[in-house]
This record gives structure tokens, sequence and C-alpha cells, in this order.
């Protein structure tokens, strides 16, 4: 079975942690071997979270630079800043809806724009999916 390696990174109280588990559970129940690890962070305080899922045969969950095969981002400065996992071959899905950090909620630091982020993921990956997540979720559902 090929081996494929996904990143998840997020800002605490996103959802991460929820999906890296369906996603490893759906694995399990579908047969596919799966190794996982978390870093939490300071996910209490809306610090980065990211997690590490390995599907197929590996010894082990660590996924270095340059070895994500999917990297997918709940926020997008986060998905920049894990970025150096990806390579040329990495699909990069990101949401493009912004969580601030606390350093620009109070003035002390400057969020990049959406379009520089994007172009700066683009240069770095095989594709780019960036989504505005946030604005689906508030979608009403269909009848």
């Amino acid at each position: 079975m090929e081996t494929t390696r996904l990143i998840i990174v997020a800002v605490g109280g996103q959802g991460n942690l929820l999906a890296s588990k369906v996603l490893g559970e759906a694995a399990l129940i579908s047969g596919v071997p799966v190794r996982m690890s978390e870093i939490h962070g300071m996910a209490q305080r809306g610090g980065v979270v990211e997690s590490a899922i390995v599907f197929g045969e590996a010894e082990s969950s660590i996924i270095s630079d340059n070895e994500a095969d999917i990297l997918l981002g709940f926020e997008p400065a986060e998905t920049l800043r894990a970025i150096n996992r990806a390579n040329k071959n990495t699909i990069v899905i990101t949401n493009t809806a912004t969580l601030p950090p606390f350093t620009v909620a109070i003035g002390k630091g400057v969020y990049p724009p959406i379009d520089t982020i994007k172009s700066l993921l683009r240069e770095k990956c095989k594709s780019l999916v960036a989504i505005d997540a946030m604005k689906i979720a508030r979608e009403p559902a269909p009848p």
C-alpha cells in the first residue's frame, strides 16, 4: 500500500484534533494502517495545533520537511507557517478565513494579505485549493 503523509494545521478551537481523530478512525475501519501524532502547543490560548497522519505502511508518524503529500490548513497564516513540510508534489488545501493572532489584534503585528499568502503557497506546491470555509459554513443548508 502506498504511504500518504498528511499534515493538518490550525488554531486552537478550530477542530483539528477532532478532524484528525475522524480521519484516523475512518482509516482503521477501512483497514488502512494509520499512525497519528499531535502537537497541542498553546491551543487553549488560540495557538497552533498540528496533527500528522500517515496512512499506509510506516514506522513513524513524524513528517519531516519536504515530506507531506497533503498539507491541510484551517487558518491561512498557519498553512503558510507549515509550508516547509510541502514539496513540489504536495497538494495544499487552505481555508482563507483568517483568525489573526493576538499580536495583530493589539496592533503589534501585521497579518499578511490573503493574496500574498496564496501566492507564497503556490510557489512551493503542486496545487493549491483555497476556500473560504467560514463562508461555506455560514450558508443555509439546502432544503
